[in-house]
């Protein structure tokens, strides 16, 4: 992979304008696209980014697990708070 870099200014303000060919790259329209910035010792990735919103509970739902987390044996895990809501959905 052949690798390209495109500089950009950063003002005093610490502002920093994406030049175009990074825009282009990372498919990010003019306003209002999201990146990301993913630190990596002494270097940092820019990527694109979305917002992924968080589940809300209902009360019904937070009762439920209140209930569950109280029964001690046979406690669940799970690797995402999705499949958490899936399976309390599911009961």
């Amino acid at each position: 992979m052949a690798h390209t870099i495109v500089p950009a200014e950063v003002k005093a303000n610490g502002d920093l304008r994406l030049p175009a060919p990074v825009r282009q790259a990372l498919h990010l329209r003019r306003h209002g696209g999201l990146v990301g910035f993913v630190i990596e010792g002494k270097r940092v990735l820019l990527t694109k980014a979305t917002v992924v919103p968080e589940p809300t509970l209902s009360e019904e739902e937070l009762a439920l697990l209140t209930r569950l987390s109280k029964r001690g044996a046979g406690r669940r895990t799970f690797r995402t708070t999705e499949a958490a809501l899936r399976y309390l959905w599911s009961l």
